[in-house]
């Protein structure tokens, strides 16, 4: 009697748990089909068909899509492809709007080494404006946070005024495993308190920097760079127009260099430093 009363339990808690598990299941399969449709204007995400961002709104929803959780066995947004169809206007996210991240601004995509950008963003010639940042207390600062394994081409960003910490870039804070910036251009003030500060891009690890210009009031302390604030990786096809200002390893293109630099200038630009202050880099001092 006993035995039958504890397979009748067992019975009906399993039943229990299944019925519940398939009701998640279906939930989640349902929001997902839901959100997929609602957060970018068209696509699925391939290269051939990548999804369409249009409004700041759906640039925000990139933002925080990048940083949820991904189930295991679920690429979920990652390693997908994403494209710019409208010039978009970031200015609703600026410090007058303290219901947003409380007035600091902008969101980085990709905010740290656990939830990076992995995918591909092509910005198709267009341009983001009024990219506003200032938040000194935060690591990998830029409209992108840190990057790994990941492409970002064909875009502009305009007007810029960022404020971050340690690397900090206009296009990106951090740049690591084999991601590439390619045919970017970033007007603006990038501005740390710390080190790896450059116009386009903080640190560069094992990455590649190729056909970017800048024209750029950059400040910071160290490894602060026109381009680059640290490298460690490729620059090649890039030049800088502006002014650059720290305390020690200040360049123009990088601020230190422990990687390659070809067929890049620094072009009407000023370079001020207490310590190896170079033109091209701080650090190897160059003239």
């Amino acid at each position: 009697m006993q035995s039958n009363l504890y397979y009748q339990l067992v019975s009906y808690l399993v039943r229990l748990y299944m019925k519940k598990f398939t009701i998640i299941i279906l939930c989640g399969m349902l929001c997902a089909a839901t959100l997929t449709n609602a957060q970018f204007q068209s696509g699925s995400g391939t290269e051939t068909d990548p999804y369409i961002i249009s409004t700041p709104a759906q640039l925000v929803e990139l933002a925080m899509l990048v940083q949820e959780p991904t189930p295991i066995g679920d690429e979920g947004y990652i390693r997908k492809h994403y494209k710019l169809a409208n010039n978009i206007d970031l200015s609703g996210y600026n410090a007058e709007n303290t219901n947003f991240n409380n007035g600091r601004g902008w969101i980085p995509i990709g905010t740290d080494w656990d939830t990076p950008f992995r995918d591909v963003f092509d910005g198709d010639g267009k341009s983001i404006t009024e990219l506003y940042i200032n938040n000194n207390t935060s690591s990998a600062v830029g409209l992108f946070g840190f990057m790994s394994g990941a492409t970002i081409r064909n875009l502009s960003i305009t007007n810029a005024d960022v404020t971050g910490s340690q690397y900090t870039g206009g296009i990106a804070g951090g740049m690591i495993n084999n991601s590439r910036l390619e045919n970017c251009h970033v007007s603006g003030v990038i501005k740390s308190n710390s080190s790896a500060v450059g116009g386009i891009v903080g640190l560069v690890n094992l990455s590649s920097v190729s056909n970017c210009y800048a024209n750029v009031e950059v400040i910071g302390n160290s490894q602060v760079g026109g381009i680059v604030g640290e490298l460690y990786g490729t620059l090649n096809a890039c030049y800088v127009t502006g002014m650059v200002t720290g305390t020690q390893d200040v360049g123009g293109l990088a601020g230190s260099n422990g990687g390659s630099i070809t067929n890049s200038a620094a072009l009407n630009l000023s370079v001020k430093g207490n310590a190896n202050t170079g033109r091209i880099t701080g650090y190897p001092l160059s003239s």
